[in-house]
């Protein structure tokens, strides 16, 4: 029987990646979260993740030293996923420590305790575009750029990358690091864009659009959260073959995954407000050029995954409606 360890599986998209294991495999989860926020709560609760026989919950602090009775209740596992994380960027300006100990220090502690696994098939590291800093219109990053951090959240992740990477060569540990962007989905924070749109359009409110002092709209790359956690399955089961693809190297490597075109934050507005056929009221407000710690464009290259095979499932139009939709019928998820 497959044992896999998750972090942060209330998080955004730990939790799909949860949902996804218990749909799609018999593979025991144990579950590292402290579910100490109520959106992190209310996953769990509508899931019914508590009650599933095959999550075991272990809820203490991986920014600290993991205890030796944690390591106990872990056990051995086949994979190390790791989604938990800090990850708001307004927040890791106005306190980066608590960003150093849980991204960084967190991740040492997992990568400790996963060098130490008899049987690792591989650890998994969740990362971002935002290592990457600020793309020109139309440039996408590829897998290996270098580092390019605005903001302490930034700084964090591209370190646990180091770190991941550095273990791997150390210790000879199997890793893969994913980077990915801009996620969307069902039970996503309310504060994310698409539920921002969706808020504003059924409740006729201006939606201010970010610009720079030129009046360029931001754009990024969108990718729906099922599709995500279906390329890392992928990604998983094509690693046991190997295939020789752009010089990969399946014991240690980087993957993007994400949508494969950035989209203009206000044609994404208004896509969202005709398909819940309600007019769009929006300002563009100048963002960017007082906010030096965010990117007005981001892109990631995703050449290497398509190259192993893998697209989408359903299409970017498609699931964006189906999001939308599921925002609309469950308003309590856009507040």
């Amino acid at each position: 029987m497959t044992r896999v360890l998750v972090t942060g599986t209330a998080g955004f998209v730990g939790h799909r990646f949860v949902y996804q294991i218990l749909n799609q495999t018999n593979w025991e989860i144990v579950a590292v979260d402290r579910l100490s926020s109520v959106l992190s709560r209310k996953r769990w609760g509508e899931l019914n993740f508590a009650t599933s026989p095959r999550i075991q919950l272990l809820k203490f602090d991986f920014g600290e030293n993991i205890l030796e009775s944690n390591m106990d209740s872990i056990g051995n596992v086949d994979y190390i996923f790791h989604f938990g994380a800090e990850t708001d960027v307004n927040k890791s300006i106005e306190n980066p420590s608590s960003f150093i100990k849980s991204n960084i220090v967190g991740t040492f502690n997992f990568l400790e305790y996963a060098r130490k696994q008899p049987a690792l098939k591989y650890f998994v590291y969740i990362s971002t575009n935002e290592v990457f800093g600020n793309s020109l219109l139309g440039e996408k990053f590829n897998e290996w750029h270098e580092y390019n951090c605005l903001n302490p959240y930034s700084a964090t992740k591209a370190a646990a990358e180091d770190l991941t990477l550095a273990f791997s060569s150390t210790y000879q540990m199997p890793i893969m690091i994913l980077h990915t962007m801009n996620l969307f989905g069902e039970r996503q924070d309310p504060r994310k864009y698409i539920p921002q749109i969706v808020k504003s359009v059924l409740n006729n409110i201006e939606l201010p659009i970010y610009t720079n002092e030129l009046g360029e709209v931001g754009s990024r790359v969108y990718l729906d959260v099922d599709s995500f956690a279906s390329a890392m399955f992928y990604l998983l089961e094509v690693s046991q073959i190997r295939p020789e693809v752009d010089n990969i190297d399946w014991g240690r490597d980087k993957f993007n995954i994400a949508g494969s075109d950035p989209i203009n934050n206000l044609v994404l507005a208004k896509k969202v407000a005709e398909i819940i056929g309600k007019p769009l009221r929006h300002k563009l407000v100048d963002y960017y050029s007082s906010q030096p710690a965010h990117e007005l464009h981001s892109a990631l290259d995703c050449s290497r995954l398509l190259q192993t095979g893998w697209s989408p499932e359903i299409l970017f139009d498609t699931q964006l409606e189906n999001t939308v939709k599921w925002l609309v019928d469950n308003p309590g998820w856009l507040y």
